[in-house]
């Protein structure tokens, strides 16, 4: 089998070694209530899905599955996020669940050929809705009760 890296968005399918990692450059809502089950958004760049072609047969497999773990600055505690989507080229979702110990969290990205970024005190996790709940105001991001 050969394993091809796709390029759709720039409209190229190449057979390459090497290519660049995926980067993770911000998560979405970045707070979260930890009572609450909270659908996320990971924005980036080169959220490429893997492409497998075996010659000897006629078929092709779409490999999309993105790894997405939290990892616990304080304690350590990891949260592997179950059902990662791949949306487009630079957007991921999925589900954070609730009841995870509150605190700052990395989060570690694994494309599906294995390549790894790293986005640090990507999410925050709070006992207080108060901290966790934002809204949209204008063009930027306020506290509700600011």
């Amino acid at each position: 089998m050969v394993l091809l890296s796709v390029g759709l968005a720039l409209g190229v399918v190449g057979c390459v070694s090497e290519q660049e990692a995926p980067l993770a450059t911000g998560v979405s809502p970045n707070r979260i209530y930890v009572a609450d089950t909270t659908p996320i958004r990971l924005k980036g760049e080169r959220f490429f899905p893997a492409v497998q072609v075996d010659l000897s047969r006629d078929g092709n497999a779409v490999d999309e599955g993105f790894e997405l773990s939290f990892v616990h600055r304080d304690s350590g505690h990891r949260v592997d996020l179950d059902a990662v989507a791949w949306d487009s080229f630079e957007q991921l979702s999925a589900v954070w669940p609730a009841n995870e110990p509150t605190g700052n969290y990395d989060l570690e990205l694994t494309a599906p050929d294995g390549q790894e970024s790293l986005l640090e005190f990507a999410l925050s996790v709070s006992d207080s809705r108060a901290r966790s709940e934002e809204r949209r105001v204008g063009k930027e991001c306020r506290s509700r009760w600011s």
